[in-house]
């Protein structure tokens, strides 16, 4: 009976009904629009810089340090490649060498970051080949051909383009083919890091078979690349394991931070909606007395009323975040699929290492905090302004 009369109830007055149901509908779907479209600014930068050049975690010689000497390598044997295989989070890896060389153009000289790489195992750890814009990536065979691939930006600098040859210094000048020009939002990485084949730079620094500067990992799961790191690091105590937390830890930092923020913002949004329902109830408590004077004279009793008008909340709240969670999943489903371009900031975008064109990511733990805050709010809030006025 009560649930009938509660249900009838919350449509006798469509001004209050529908001043709760939009406060929580917009409120909550507002919310959570916002933070899918952070969360996807935040990971498609992470998932950039992680498919780019940092992997999930990686093996070094322990005097590889930041100035990259060149006789800083191991020997990736094949024992230590088992020992690879045997680890059950780890799904693909590639072997590198990594130094640093000079090129020359008309007017000065650029320093790079030139990277040997196995082109076939390459592509499994990382993606950087999907960001060839023009040419190609390097063979997927192991070749002895005096191939490169450098960045957008460095092909300005140096005004060259694909088919060109290209001069880099190491101890003494390798000319190489440029097959291919990626292009990546980081113009500092595009600027500095350069692809040639492993066998190349292996005769040109004239290295051991095998010799390996750095050992790129891919993991299932690079939240959890932490955990897997102390675990290489038991498992392989002869090299420095870091993972791309370690490597970057300004990256991690921003990530972390966004949870936060985006946490703080639920928390926020759900206080000023307790706010605004309070004022509501306030203006609509007159109604709401002789309301409750009507009931009372009926024979229902203090208790009866509290659990009426609490039912009634109940029924609104619930509706209200219906409403909400399909205002956002549609908006943020389209945004998915349309994305959100922001070219007209592209020079900042691009310093920051963003791109200008990103996509929500629908994260359903969000909608779960925004679910359990507001309908907990509105209803300790009903509660307690009732219990207020009808125990006073």
């Amino acid at each position: 009976m009560l649930f009938l009369l509660a249900w009838r109830n919350v449509w006798r007055n469509p001004f209050r009904t529908w001043s709760i149901l939009v406060s929580i509908a917009f409120s909550m779907a507002g919310v959570w629009v916002f933070g899918s479209v952070v969360r996807g600014i935040n990971e498609q930068r992470l998932q950039e810089r992680l498919n780019t050049s940092l992997g999930h975690a990686k093996l070094t010689n322990p005097s590889f340090l930041n100035h990259k000497p060149t006789n800083a390598y191991f020997i990736f044997d094949s024992n230590l490649e088992k020992k690879i295989k045997k680890q059950a989070f780890i799904t693909a890896y590639s072997p590198r060498l990594n130094v640093y060389a000079s090129i020359k153009n008309a007017s000065d000289w650029c320093a790079v970051d030139v990277y040997g790489i196995h082109a076939q195992q390459e592509v499994m750890a990382i993606q950087l080949y999907k960001y060839i814009k023009v040419g190609r990536y390097l063979r997927a065979t192991d070749t002895i051909a005096p191939e490169v691939v450098i960045g957008s930006e460095l092909a300005k600098r140096t005004n060259k383009k694909v088919g060109d040859s290209l001069l880099i210094y190491f101890k003494k000048p390798r000319a190489l083919c440029i097959v291919g020009i990626y292009e990546v939002p980081s113009k500092a990485f595009s600027m500095t890091h350069v692809f040639i084949p492993y066998q190349i730079l292996q005769a040109t620094l004239q290295l051991p078979e095998r010799a390996c500067h750095q050992l790129l990992l891919k993991t299932i799961d690079a939240n959890q690349a932490s955990i897997y790191a102390q675990h290489l690091r038991t498992a392989f105590p002869a090299q420095r394991v870091k993972s791309w937390i370690d490597t970057a830890p300004d990256l991690a930092f921003i990530h972390l931070l966004t949870s936060y923020f985006l946490g703080a913002t639920v928390i926020f949004a759900t206080f000023l909606l307790g706010i605004l329902q309070y004022i509501l109830l306030q203006i609509t408590w007159q109604e709401r007395t002789t309301e409750w004077q009507r009931l009372h004279a009926w024979g229902l009793t203090k208790k009866d009323i509290m659990h009426l008008w609490g039912t009634e909340v109940a029924f609104s709240v619930l509706l209200g975040v219906l409403i909400g969670t399909f205002l956002g999943w549609a908006s943020i489903a389209m945004l998915i699929h349309t994305g959100i371009n922001l070219a007209s900031f592209s020079e900042g975008l691009g310093a920051l290492g963003y791109n200008t064109k990103f996509y929500p990511v629908l994260f359903w733990q969000d909608w779960y905090f925004l679910l359990s805050f507001f309908m907990l709010v509105p209803c300790l809030n009903f509660g307690y302004t009732s219990y207020k006025q009808l125990y006073k």
